[in-house]
């Protein structure tokens, strides 16, 4: 209990211990008429014998109107009964369960309406005569602040959780405006002719796409011009919102906010309601805060819509395969661990030779993004220009670990699988850099990892690295991977190599094209589609 109303309480005990409450001491009905804080007290008969202006104004009863009555009138049925023992407990026992203690609870108004209080009790009396004094607050502003601050910290959690601006959209539009308490809202864009409408709740799926321009945007363009947040509380009498676009759609009143990038506004969400009303300061800083969450979701969307394009462009650059090599059959895939629009490190490249040769190339650059995207672009174009001119795959890659040494920084490392293929005679001579081994299955089904003895590319230069040679028949599969497919896990488990080799064993049936598509989705079942990594793969059959 607040130090004013303790003292209220000490002046009110002593003063009245053997008189009761009466209405006719002005001195402490003036003391009681300026708090701020409903005062109510009863006697051991539940009656009122004391209705501060505050009580009045809470509970909309006047004095006259509620003196002499029982106090549960101003209670919800279901509280009722609890009273009436809890204070027949306390005549009889002078014990209580909530006296001296802060609970919250709900009041009725005059007008039936339930709103949620904080109620502090304390009692005295003599002899047989018991008073029971209440201290009451209304705390539905508080309550709904909180509401509204755990809907804002669950909506912010939800913005994190992906940067698709479409997804943060609905998550925002359903959550929103739940939590304000409206009946729809809509999200617009801006757009060159005007604002459109980009995502709805509550109003017909037919308003998306929707332009308002002109009149019917007068309340978006005043949001637009002001960059500060509007409301509405008449939409039908207000000049500043379009009042037939307002009966179209049957809102009454609304609160339209800006959002903001690089303080522009870029966007607008607008919550509506069916008829005219006001909006509480926690539902104004609700909707503030919210915006500034939504415009840094917003900003940050739009700059993965940037950066994943050029991702793209740059993946797609590093895993472009010919159409068709003669002599041989191939497929590939790869797939992302997240749709974060960071560049992967995984790679792969078919090219052909002179004298019916062709180039096999699957690596792995450590990290991720443009400086790994780089590093990538250099060791395939780097493979590409020695193999036309070296024999040796070990040579090639060694002269390829000097480049990439020096344009890499010091925790920068490669991964590479590099081998030769003569299409006519099968004979595949390869250098494998710190890369996983790929697998080579037999026709006859016999299945066994190829060697890799040669290391990793970029940390240390002038090494040497060793060329290993195997025979590669006719309808024998060779399958090249990344080390996200074996590092893939189920809690600590990995995938890892004996599951691969048992997998790739018992493939039967399948087309080198359906074959990566087949081992992924068997590794995502394992690692419950929850990869760590990134993976390529790459296999190749001799036609």
């Amino acid at each position: 209990m607040a130090q004013p109303e303790k003292h209220f309480e000490n002046i009110f005990a002593k003063e009245h211990l053997k008189e009761g409450l009466t209405i006719g001491d002005q001195k402490f009905q003036a003391i009681a008429d300026v708090m701020v804080d409903a005062i109510i007290s009863i006697n051991g008969d539940s009656k009122v014998t004391f209705w501060n202006k505050a009580a009045e104004s809470l509970f909309g009863y006047k004095s006259e109107e509620i003196l002499g009555k029982d106090l549960t009138i101003i209670m919800p049925e279901r509280y009722r009964l609890a009273h009436k023992r809890g204070i027949k407990r306390f005549t009889e026992t002078r014990k209580g369960n909530y006296v001296g203690e802060v609970i919250e609870l709900e009041g009725l108004r005059k007008d039936d309406s339930e709103f949620p209080l904080q109620l502090t009790v304390a009692t005295w009396g003599a002899d047989e005569k018991i008073f029971f004094l209440g201290i009451i607050r209304d705390i539905t502003e508080a309550r709904q602040a909180k509401e509204l601050s755990d809907a804002l910290a669950s909506i912010n959690n939800s913005l994190t959780s992906s940067l698709e601006f479409s997804k943060i959209m609905k998550i925002v539009a359903l959550g929103a405006a739940k939590a304000i308490g409206s009946e729809s809202d809509a999200l617009l864009v801006r757009d060159e002719k005007g604002w459109k409408v980009k995502c709805v709740y509550g109003l017909p799926k037919s308003y998306v796409g929707t332009v308002l321009a002109g009149k019917k945007a007068r309340h978006l363009i005043l949001v637009a011009s002001t960059k500060k947040p509007l409301l509405v509380k008449d939409a039908n009498t207000d000049d500043r919102a379009d009042s037939e676009l307002m009966r179209e759609l049957g809102i009454g009143s609304l609160l339209a906010v800006p959002l903001f990038i690089k303080d522009v506004v870029e966007a607008i969400l607008v919550f509506h309601y069916s008829y005219p009303t006001t909006f509480s300061q926690a539902q104004l800083d609700f909707a503030s805060k919210l915006a500034t969450s939504m415009s840094l979701a917003l900003e940050n969307s739009k700059a993965y819509q940037a950066e994943r394009e050029i991702a793209d462009t740059l993946q797609d650059a590093m895993l472009a395969l010919p159409d068709k090599i003669e002599g041989i059959d191939f497929g590939s895939l790869y797939r992302s661990a997240t749709e974060v629009a960071a560049v992967g490190g995984d790679f792969f490249d078919l090219f052909e030779l002179e004298h019916g040769k062709v180039g096999i190339v699957v690596g792995d650059v450590s990290g991720k993004g443009l400086a790994s995207s780089s590093l990538t672009s250099i060791a395939k174009n780097t493979i590409r220009a020695y193999a036309h001119h070296e024999d040796s795959p070990a040579l090639v890659l060694e002269k390829t670990n000097d480049i990439i040494k020096r344009a890499s920084s010091k925790d920068d490392f490669v991964t590479i699988f590099f081998g030769i293929l003569d299409i006519k005679t099968g004979m595949l001579t390869y250098s494998s850099g710190g890369h996983p081994p790929p697998i080579l299955k037999r026709a006859d089904s016999s299945t066994f990892f190829l060697k890799a003895s040669s290391p990793l590319l970029g940390v240390i230069g002038a090494l040497d690295f060793f060329d290993e040679q195997e025979i590669i028949y006719a309808d024998d599969l060779l399958f090249c991977y990344t080390d996200g497919l074996i590092e893939a896990k189920c809690g600590y488990e990995l995938y890892g190599d004996d599951r691969l080799l048992a997998l790739v064993k018992k493939i039967e049936k399948k087309s080198v094209q359906e074959i990566p598509e087949m081992i992924v989705k068997e590794v995502l079942s394992f690692c419950q589609h929850k990869l760590i990594d990134d993976v390529v793969l790459l296999t190749l059959k001799r036609t």
